[in-house]
């Protein structure tokens, strides 16, 4: 055999055991990444603006599915029932991998076996409100006032928040019927036309409709006040003491997708956060930073599935 020869089969052998660079041929099409929410909500809002980013370093279009029901799990089971070649991505909250597997009875996923998580990308609070015009304007006065209600209201979009307002009406003390919502506007404009006493809903358009005077604010989900909004007190400090509930987002791919794919989507994650533009974005929109190491993430997962099983139950919320 010839030097030339024996050059060759070295060369394919040293590219078997280099393998691909990762991402080098994903993706090889467009990126459909599902949302189990409706357009124009804050989980959309965060979705579109990685999607362009990954957009742009990619080379291929990603694009937004939004797939709104069942508290996020019609787009969770889409993509759990996807090719894993990460063409078809999930982009969901804390209810789909910590809320919904003690809601649900029949969940059609494994929030745990049925993805590869690329990682949680940021995290962030609810805000309690209710009506602008509301003689409430504390906890306490919240209170007062729906104790002489013959039928109170409240309401809040998806299963996180509707866990979080039952266990905030448990802890308060608050006697309230709970209505369920598709989109985060329609709880807005029932919060804002008295329909609803009281709701809990995304910082963002909590803070934008107090602002043109459709809401008021009562407090932070929060253990800390936010750095971008410091006046606004957590609901702990408000009249609700202990209460501490965090949400967040993450990005996942179906299970069995490439560690190449995964490392690829992390790689462009983790340059969209040192984006100055990614920085004011979630300044803007009330959002920390929270990507979490590879092996962190299953720990992480099943350590806020049983934190939300405790506030569930707490709640005496039943599954349904």
């Amino acid at each position: 055999m010839t030097l030339a020869k024996f050059g060759g089969i070295f060369a394919v052998v040293g590219a078997l055991v280099a393998g691909p660079a990762y991402g080098a041929e994903y993706p090889a099409r467009t990126v459909t990444i599902s949302v189990g929410y409706a357009a124009g909500g804050g989980m959309d809002l965060a979705a579109r603006f990685f999607a362009s980013k990954f957009s742009e370093m990619s080379g291929q279009q990603f694009i937004i599915a939004n797939r709104p029901g069942a508290g996020g799990n019609l787009a969770a089971r889409e993509v759990a029932a996807a090719k894993p070649d990460g063409h078809q991505l999930l982009w969901a909250p804390t209810a789909t991998f910590a809320a919904n597997p003690i809601l649900f009875k029949d969940l059609p996923y494994d929030p745990i076996g049925s993805y590869e998580l690329v990682s949680t990308v940021v995290e962030y609070g609810f805000l309690l409100v209710t009506r602008a015009d509301s003689p409430a304007s504390s906890v306490a006065e919240l209170k007062t006032l729906l104790a002489a209600k013959p039928k109170a209201t409240y309401g809040s979009l998806g299963s996180t928040t509707m866990a979080m307002a039952s266990h905030f009406k448990s802890l308060a003390g608050i006697q309230a019927q709970y209505v369920t919502y598709k989109a985060m506007q329609e709880v807005i404009r029932d919060v804002s036309a008295g329909d609803l006493d009281f709701a809990i809903v995304d910082v963002p358009y909590g803070i934008q409709h107090a602002k043109t005077g459709r809401l008021k604010i009562l407090g932070v989900t929060l253990p800390r006040r936010m750095s971008m909004a410091p006046d606004i007190p957590t609901l702990s400090e408000a009249g609700v003491p202990g209460f501490d509930v965090t949400g967040w987002m993450a990005l996942a791919a179906p299970a069995g997708t490439s560690p190449d794919t995964i490392e690829a989507l992390r790689s462009w994650l983790g340059k969209a956060m040192a984006d100055p533009e990614t920085q004011k974005f979630l300044h803007d929109n009330y959002y920390e930073s929270f990507m979490l190491k590879p092996a962190e993430t299953r720990q992480f997962l099943r350590a806020q599935k049983e934190k939300w099983r405790s506030l569930i139950t707490a709640a005496g919320i039943k599954p349904y």
